[in-house]
């Protein structure tokens, strides 16, 4: 970690020019997952540094002897090129303008004076302490100090999307433990070090980022086989172990409770239902419904007379008309709330509520896991597999995270099948779903019909067979090609930003794009690979 004498007594020793360098990158990473205004500002701040340096032939010179800096600079110019084929005009010139770090960042770092292992390492804390802090103020919300509108997990990261804040917490972990092997630190240090890696791993299990968390598995699973072997202290060696095994120990755990309770928790079964109520009314049973909450059937022991006398005595949100705070229906809430409890849904059902639960009924919760699990992974893998479940049992994608994005892929498929040699250029991505979910008649309601929430087809739906392939070659070939030198750091960004690319499109944000441009290039363009 930065120590602060040594770092103003070195830092005093560089240029003018390149002081303000390391200055501007460290308000970019500052800002990655605290501000967009610094990420903005910092790019600002490179480019007037940048011009006002100078020395435009040696860096000309420096940035074509390195290949890696040109076949980089292929990605944003394709989104020009593809300009001939585009009809809307003002959503490409936003997409050309979240692109500017692409151009901008490769430019800078393939053409300056290398940044050597100390200026990165100063680089590298100071994000590793920015997203720290922002971990504090996620931690605030999390627990009610710091109080917002409609909480979820998604108000974690309060500061950028929290798939990006996610990823930005997976690198901070390799960083860390980068450091505790490979750098000469004091006992303090490494119990720092230690419990910063303990509280970023819990932040990163309770933010609910699935993409995160895949992308952790991964690259765990990457660096244990890989590297775990090359690792120099019997301590670290220890601690990588420790945590390799307790990840998916508890990954696997709670994924096959959750299928457990999913499918084969015990049901009442059809065949002997009771037919009316202990107070004589009749139950609706129907049979042919499979719904389940909580493992469960939802659609049976179903008293909706008893359900509505008793609930306008326990809430004031009555029963026929009535909405939940998410706006659904409340009697479709309470009925799922009290199946996943495996209580009957009639009187006696009802009064075996307490107060938490009818709150939590009122507030939109259709579960007791949420009560039970509150707030922990378990909520979120088993709200996605409820959301495969519903939509494959009924074909309705609302409002269902994953089933909508298989959605998304339908109508993906169908513009690249119609437009499969050159795209639809670079502005009309989302024209071209428009008119894709009224040609396949989606079932998807106009609000929820996005753009693929994957980086590679989104490029293929812009630019077709040729363009996609030439971007392909853009992101992943100058990587490749240095990482076979043995770059930890490297190799683990690019498991970061390419697996997450499958389920997200994290170059069509501004947070997105300047966190791949800046530790892409920042790892490919130094004097020592990492």
């Amino acid at each position: 970690m930065i120590s602060n004498l040594s770092f103003f007594k070195d830092f005093k020793t560089l240029s003018l020019h390149r002081k303000i360098y390391i200055i501007g990158f460290m308000i970019m990473v500052l800002g990655l997952p605290l501000s967009r205004f610094f990420m903005s500002i910092s790019q600002f701040i490179l480019l007037i540094n940048w011009l006002i340096e100078g020395n435009f032939k040696e860096k000309y010179n420096r940035f074509v002897k390195n290949k890696t800096g040109i076949i980089l600079l292929l990605l944003p110019f394709i989104h020009i090129i593809w300009l001939i084929n585009t009809t809307n005009f003002h959503f490409a010139a936003i997409d050309l303008r979240i692109k500017i770090p692409l151009l901008l960042l490769t430019v800078i770092l393939g053409s300056i004076e290398p940044l050597n292992n100390k200026e990165i390492k100063w680089i590298l804390n100071t994000f590793v302490f920015a997203v720290f802090a922002a971990t504090i103020v996620g931690f605030a919300i999390f627990t009610g100090l710091y109080k917002v509108e409609n909480y979820s997990f998604r108000a974690l990261s309060h500061f950028i999307s929290h798939i990006i804040f996610s990823l930005m917490l997976v690198l901070s972990l390799v960083i860390l433990i980068y450091n505790l092997d490979y750098q000469k630190l004091t006992k303090k240090h490494i119990t720092l070090i230690i419990l910063l890696i303990i509280w970023l791993m819990f932040f990163l299990a309770i933010i609910q980022s699935i993409t995160g968390w895949v992308v952790f598995l991964l690259l765990s699973l990457f660096l244990f086989v890989t590297h775990f072997r090359k690792l120099e202290l019997k301590p670290v060696k220890f601690i990588v172990l420790t945590i390799f095994t307790l990840v998916f120990t508890i990954s696997s755990g709670i994924i096959i409770k959750v299928i457990h309770d999913f499918y084969f928790v015990e049901t009442v079964g059809f065949k002997n239902l009771p037919t009316h109520t202990p107070y004589g009314n009749k139950y609706k049973n129907d049979t042919l419904s499979i719904l389940k909450e909580n493992g469960h059937f939802i659609n049976v022991l179903v008293c909706e007379k008893e359900l509505s006398e008793t609930w306008d005595k326990l809430s004031k949100i009555p029963y026929k008309t009535g909405k939940d705070s998410n706006g659904y229906s409340i009697k479709r809430t309470l009925i799922r709330y009290l199946t996943s409890m495996g209580l009957p849904k009639d009187k006696n059902g009802l009064l075996s509520l307490d107060k938490k639960d009818i709150e939590l009924i009122e507030k939109g919760y259709s579960s007791i896991i949420y009560k039970k699990y509150n707030k922990t992974p378990y909520i979120r893998i088993y709200k996605a597999m409820w959301d495969l479940d519903y939509y494959y049992k009924t074909g309705n994608p609302n409002n269902k995270s994953i089933a909508q994005r298989i959605e998304f892929y339908k109508a993906a498929f169908y513009i690249i099948k119609n437009n499969f040699w050159v795209g639809v250029g670079t502005g009309d991505i989302r024209d071209a779903f428009a008119q894709s979910y009224i040609d396949l008649k989606s079932k998807l309601i106009p609000e929820k019909r996005f753009t693929v929430h994957n980086q590679y087809i989104t490029f293929f739906i812009k630019f077709g067979i040729f363009g996609f392939l030439i971007s392909l070659f853009s992101m992943l070939y100058p990587g490749f090609i240095k990482s076979k030198k043995g770059g930890v750091l490297l190799q683990s960004f690019m498991i970061i930003a390419f697996v997450s690319m499958l389920s997200d499109n994290i170059l069509e944000i501004q947070s997105g794009v300047t966190f791949y441009s800046l530790f892409y290039n920042l790892f490919l363009f130094n004097k020592k690979v990492f």
